[in-house]
């Protein structure tokens, strides 16, 4: 029996081992998990998708990224930038693999660091006006075949107006704390309590209304509280427990 709990504990170390290779945010830290959509209502510029990847293994990792698929779109609205290079619109095509053809030093990245290289992607085609969403898919992976691959989906939806996509409207106070914050809310939100490395620390559900949160368990570092409203919004606030 306790062979059977060390080959149980030794797999489990493995395997949170093996999800903890990168992880992928916004320039601005907002986590990208996998199976996240991103959707926007706007063209161009105004509707940028930026990304950063960071390692969080004690090695050197060799990161790629995959355009699994599109819905909806002819490839002609592709903006995309990776991995410090700038791709213009139609270039790129669904199975394409960046950077493209062996080892690319500049996809490799030191362990504990952001490779920072200005990524983003941003969309361009309207579409027909009867046939949303556009969809954009894509996947970063490493090359070794380490960690978990994270695929998210870029969405352009015409019919959704800015009204539409406004965030959930709330308070939360203070954000730096070692004990309680507050959060206020005008309408009943799920949230999630992630930390820097996009991980589920602990999920809630909080009607309208003032609400105090215990954050006196957790670690002292940097956290990111997502809020998820009934018709999918989202809004993203920091807090730091010191």
């Amino acid at each position: 029996m306790k062979k059977l709990y060390l080959t149980l504990s030794i797999l489990l170390i493995s395997i949170l081992t093996i999800q903890a290779q990168f992880t992928v945010a916004t320039h601005d830290g907002t986590p990208i998990n996998d199976g996240d959509v991103f959707t926007f209502s706007e063209l161009g510029t105004d509707a940028d998708l930026s990304f950063d990847v960071t390692n969080t293994s004690s090695s050197v990792i060799d990161m790629r990224l995959e355009y699994v698929n599109m819905t909806n779109g002819d490839g002609s609205g592709t903006n995309l930038c990776v991995f410090g290079s700038c791709l213009p619109p139609g270039v790129i095509h669904v199975g394409d693999v960046f950077p493209s053809g062996g080892t690319n030093t500049f996809t490799q990245i030191d362990p504990g660091e952001t490779g920072s290289y200005s990524d983003h992607f941003f969309n361009t085609d309207p579409g027909d006006g009867t046939n949303y969403p556009i969809d954009y898919v894509f996947r970063f992976f490493e090359v070794d075949g380490s960690g978990t691959p994270i695929t998210f989906t870029y969405r352009y939806d015409g019919t959704i107006s800015v009204e539409d996509m406004a965030q959930i409207a709330f308070k939360l106070y203070p954000t730096i704390s070692s004990d309680f914050v507050n959060l206020e809310v005008n309408e009943t939100v799920s949230a999630r309590l992630l930390n820097t490395q996009g991980q589920l620390i602990k999920q809630y559900s909080f009607k309208s209304g003032t609400h105090a949160i215990d954050i006196r368990s957790f670690s002292k570092q940097m956290y990111y509280l997502v809020l998820t409203n009934k018709k999918g919004h989202k809004s993203l606030s920091r807090i730091i427990i010191k």
